[in-house]
């Protein structure tokens, strides 16, 4: 599978596409400790709740206005 052609599928279709790497910790069978993600991982989440709230955001502002 070519990633940056299914990116570009949902870039299209979507208002924000965040890529996460992967992370050997989230294959593991037991409780997510997020200290253990490697920075890059995490990092990369961050953006992805950023992306989340900023819409959330933006729907309520809508909303209001």
């Amino acid at each position: 599978m070519d990633l940056e052609e299914l990116r570009q599928y949902f870039d299209d279709r979507c208002r924000a596409v965040v890529s996460v790497p992967y992370d050997p910790h989230l294959e593991e069978d037991s409780e997510l400790d997020l200290n253990r993600l490697a920075k890059d991982t995490r990092d990369a989440y961050l953006v992805l709740a950023a992306t989340v709230g900023d819409a959330l955001g933006m729907a309520k502002q809508r909303k209001v206005a």
